[in-house]
Parts: C-alpha cells; structure tokens; sequence
C-alpha cells in the first residue's frame, strides 16, 4: 500500500495514466487505486486503505489475554465448574472472536496512519492517491510513476 499526495491534480491524472499503461505488463496482478481530493471522507474509504486490519490484529492479541484472564479468575473463585485446562482456553477464544471482531470495526472507520498524515493539511487543489497491488514488481513501478510526477509518497507501515 502507497499514499501519494499531489499538489495539484495535473500530475496526479499524468501518473495514474502512466500506472494504468504499466499496468498492462502485469496481467494477473491485482490493482486498486483511490483518488483523495480536497479531504478524507472516512465513510468512502477502500478498505485497505483504513487501519481495520490493524486494529483487528490488536483486538486479537487483547482480546485473548483478556479471556484467558477471565477464564483464570472464573475458575479460581468457583464460579465456574470446568477445568481449568478447558475454561482457559474457551475463553480466550471467545476473547479472541470479539476482540477481533471489534477491533476490525473500530479500524475500518479511520483511515490508515500513513494515510492520515500525508492527508493532514489536504486542500485545495491537493490530491491523494491510495494505490495497492498484490505484484511486487508492479507495486515498485508504480512508486517510481508517483515519484517521478513530483509526489511525495508514503509507504503503509507493516501490521
């Protein structure tokens, strides 16, 4: 996922048309692109370019801590009758499915950090595009297009 933010939207349609040529070396790959103009409207966000998967991968580490804590206590003071070996576990996991599932909600309705911040100070005629691939070698070229049309890029940062 790249973030590339225009000062102005000339160069910006220049190198999504350039981006849309290259794209035809790779067939197969797979190729999303969104267009930011003025500010980021949260509810029309792509949902890659949200912070939903973050978010649920942080949902899932809390909420399977949480669980197996509540499991932990629910067995130590009596109130429930299973064994610990099975309490732990089924409560972790269900811990896990709502953390994961909460997490991924909260996330999809902001945008993704790196997003964010290039999207800051939008206005004007300014422009962001939001590019993603599953081809590596595509993804590089497209980088390049951005850069070289005057962008200033940003990269997603990892989960």
């Amino acid at each position: 996922m790249v973030f590339a933010l225009f000062d102005d939207s000339a160069p910006a349609a220049h190198a999504l048309r350039e981006i849309h040529q290259v794209r035809r070396d790779y067939p197969n790959a797979g190729m999303q692109v969104a267009l930011h103009r003025g500010h980021l409207d949260d509810e029309k966000l792509p949902l890659y370019a949200t912070n939903g998967r973050r978010r649920m991968v942080f949902g899932i580490v809390n909420g399977l801590f949480w669980g197996a804590l509540l499991g932990l206590l629910l067995f130590v003071s009596g109130i429930a009758e299973a064994s610990l070996g099975l309490l732990i576990p089924m409560t972790a996991l269900m811990g896990m499915l709502i953390g994961a599932l909460g997490g991924a909600l909260m996330g999809v309705s902001s945008p993704d950090a790196a997003l964010e911040h290039l999207a800051h100070d939008l206005h004007g005629n300014e422009v962001v595009i939001s590019f993603s691939t599953t081809d590596d070698d595509l993804f590089a070229r497209a980088q390049d297009i951005l850069v070289e049309n005057g962008a200033r890029v940003e990269t997603r940062a990892a989960v």
